[in-house]
C-alpha cells in the first residue's frame, strides 16, 4: 500500500523465543520529516523453535480538516511452534489501529475480528451508548478517548466523572495536555469512554 512521502515505514526483525502478539505491537511516532511507522517482520529458528511474524498495512486514511488525523490499520500474523515446550503452538492474528488523532499519536489494540477498513475499526471502538445517541440524532463530541453525549437538562457535565487528565472549566471548555481544546455548547452532556481491548478479548 502506497503511503504519503512524509510517512516512512520501517521493518524490524526482532523475533525471539516464545513470542506473543503483544511483542509485535506496531509503533507510530513523529519525526523531523514527518512520521515513522515501525512494523515487525522476521523469524526465529532453532532445533526446537520455529517462530515467524508478518505485519501488513490493511488500510490507510487521513481524516479531518486538512487531513490532520492519520489512521493506519495494521494486521499482524504470527506463527509459533516449539518442540516439547510448554507454550501453546499455532497461528495467531492481531489487529492494531495506529496513527495521529486529535493532536496526539496513538496505538490501540483491536480484537481479531478481520477488520478491513479504518471506518470499521473506529466504529468498533465507539461505546454502544454513543452509537445509540448518533442514531437518535443527538450531538456527540469526542476528545481523545472521551465522548460527550447530549443529554436531558437534568444532566450536568460538572457532575459527570471525567478521567483525571481531562479538565473542564466554567467556560465549558474541556482541556487535555495532548488533545485539542473542546468547547461544549451547553452543560447538559454525559460522558462515555472509548472501548478498549481487554486481556480477555
Amino acid at each position: 500500500m502506497k503511503l504519503q512521502k512524509n510517512i516512512r515505514i520501517t521493518k524490524k526483525d526482532n523475533v525471539g523465543c516464545h513470542p506473543t502478539l503483544s511483542d509485535f505491537e506496531p509503533t507510530f511516532k513523529k519525526t523531523k520529516r514527518g512520521y515513522e511507522v515501525i512494523l515487525f517482520e522476521g523469524s526465529y529458528k532453532s532445533s526446537k523453535h520455529n517462530h515467524s511474524v508478518n505485519s501488513k498495512i490493511v488500510d490507510f486514511e487521513r481524516k479531518g480538516r486538512g487531513g490532520k488525523n492519520i489512521y493506519l490499520l495494521i494486521k499482524v500474523d504470527m506463527k509459533r511452534w516449539s518442540n516439547g515446550a510448554r507454550f501453546t503452538n499455532g497461528y495467531y492474528t492481531g489487529y492494531w489501529l495506529i496513527g495521529h488523532d486529535d493532536g496526539s499519536d496513538f496505538v490501540t489494540r483491536l480484537p481479531n475480528k478481520d477488520f478491513k477498513t479504518i471506518d470499521e475499526a473506529l466504529e468498533y471502538m465507539k461505546p454502544a451508548v454513543v452509537k445509540k445517541a448518533e442514531k437518535e440524532g443527538k450531538k456527540v463530541f469526542r476528545q481523545g478517548d472521551v465522548f460527550f453525549i447530549e443529554a436531558s437538562k437534568r444532566t450536568n457535565i460538572f457532575k459527570q466523572h471525567l478521567p483525571a487528565s481531562h479538565k473542564i472549566g466554567e467556560d465549558l471548555v474541556v482541556r487535555h495536555g495532548e488533545h485539542s481544546a473542546l468547547k461544549l455548547p451547553h452543560p447538559h452532556f454525559k460522558v462515555a469512554l472509548r472501548k478498549a481491548l481487554s486481556d480477555n478479548d
